[in-house]
């Protein structure tokens, strides 16, 4: 069965959550304050009048992180991967998303999913893809900790969120 965008960013809420109180910014984070995965730096208008509200956010997360994933909602790949890198647009942005998956596929990383990564795409096995994917956002994150330790207060979550994408060991 499909996973649908509801599902998926009910999902991305949950792990959100309503973050840090609204007053309250952690000086290491890249990202500023964040409320329901939506950060003030991404999403400055959603902050205008203060944090925004589940229901904003859930527009939000609609519009800017599940719509530019809708090609690979029938292109009949693994839809855990699908769902992978929505959770990784949250995190680190579409075009980084895009461009991390193109970067695995060993295609040009121009930030499109088009007929050349949906092509790509369909040379892989189920599964293989998605380690490869996850592997991959894996070192990523890794390597933003090497260049900024500041960021090591954030590595375990991100590796954690990361990994929740493997599927379970049988």
């Amino acid at each position: 069965m499909a996973v649908t965008a509801d599902q998926i960013v009910d999902a991305i809420l949950e792990r959100e959550g309503p973050g840090t109180p609204p007053d309250y910014l952690d000086p290491h984070d890249r990202g500023g304050r964040s409320h329901w995965g939506l950060s003030e730096k991404a999403h400055p208008e959603e902050w205008t009048n203060g944090p925004p509200t589940k229901a904003r956010a859930r527009v939000v997360m609609w519009e800017s992180y599940v719509t530019p994933f809708k090609i690979l909602e029938n292109a009949g790949i693994d839809d855990r991967l699908r769902v992978a890198l929505i959770d990784d647009a949250v995190l680190s942005g579409v075009t980084t998303a895009k461009k991390r998956l193109q970067w695995v596929l060993g295609v040009e990383r121009d930030g499109i999913i088009g007929a050349q990564t949906l092509t790509a795409i369909d040379g892989w096995a189920e599964g293989a893809l998605l380690q490869a994917y996850v592997k991959e956002r894996a070192i990523r994150l890794a390597r933003i900790v090497e260049h900024d330790h500041e960021q090591a207060r954030f590595i375990v979550g991100w590796i954690s969120r990361a990994l929740l994408f493997l599927p379970e060991a049988a």
